[in-house]
């Protein structure tokens, strides 16, 4: 019985790869018929000299977290109960707004390839801070600290706009 069956698959399955071979064949012919393919130009990739260097964490202005912010990004941990929190150094990086702001931007590293990172912060945005936060655990994995990108939104003050583990 277990050979009969065996047949059986095997015939279905070289029934199937017949029938894709000329239902792919069939296609190709009528596309050809149809269709007259057009060679499209793969895309040029950008030349280094026009993309701008990739941000710089040491080049960020620092100053004291304000009141402000460390009130949002206690809120933030206390609601997933994360906290007691502590802010790396009292301290706040100050973020240039249109160059982290949301989306993929492509740069180019400092004597290295090309390079490029996401920003979070939306372009309404009149000031956006990254601070370094160290936590209570989350409970499905041992991470303790994160860096918090806080934007300043007119009308709604300050809010987290994104958590990683990098800045």
């Amino acid at each position: 019985m277990i050979g009969h069956l065996r047949l059986r698959m095997g015939a279905a399955v070289a029934t199937i790869l017949v029938m894709l071979a000329v239902s792919v064949t069939a296609c190709q012919a009528t596309l050809t018929k149809s269709v007259s393919v057009k060679q499209t130009p793969a895309p040029t990739p950008t030349p280094t000299a026009t993309l701008t260097p990739c941000p710089a964490v040491a080049n960020w202005p620092v100053k004291l977290v304000t009141a402000d912010v460390l009130t949002v990004v206690t809120q933030y941990y206390s609601a997933k109960h994360l906290t007691p929190i502590t802010i790396y150094k009292n301290q706040e990086m100050v973020l240039d707004v249109k160059e982290q702001s949301a989306g993929v931007h492509s740069c180019q590293n400092p004597g290295g390839p090309n390079g490029g990172y996401v920003g979070a912060v939306p372009l309404t945005a009149t000031a956006a801070v990254m601070v370094y936060v160290k936590h209570e655990p989350y409970p499905a994995m041992p991470i303790s600290s994160n860096f918090v990108t806080l934007a300043q939104i007119p009308g709604t003050g300050w809010t987290v706009v994104a958590e990683s583990t990098g800045p």
